[in-house]
């Protein structure tokens, strides 16, 4: 799945998530897919591979998206 297709899909099903949490979200899934071991730095890592940002701003979005208290997993 392409990424957008992704975000049309979490919007659709997460309709109480900011549109915010749901960009951050679609771009979590397809790296935690592709990951060899499960940590949040190295989903981190993977997302920073795949964007402009620097690697450290993206394990810190990492963190604080999983630390967030209003998202809830299913």
């Amino acid at each position: 799945m392409k990424r957008q297709e992704i975000s049309d899909f979490v919007l659709s099903v997460c309709s109480y998530l900011r549109l915010s949490q749901a960009k951050t979200l679609s771009e979590l899934v397809p790296g935690a897919m592709s990951l060899r071991r499960a940590s949040l730095a190295e989903l981190g890592r993977t997302m920073g591979g795949r964007c402009s940002t620097a690697t450290k701003h993206c394990v810190k979005r990492v963190d604080r998206f999983v630390g967030n208290c209003r998202i809830e997993p299913g």
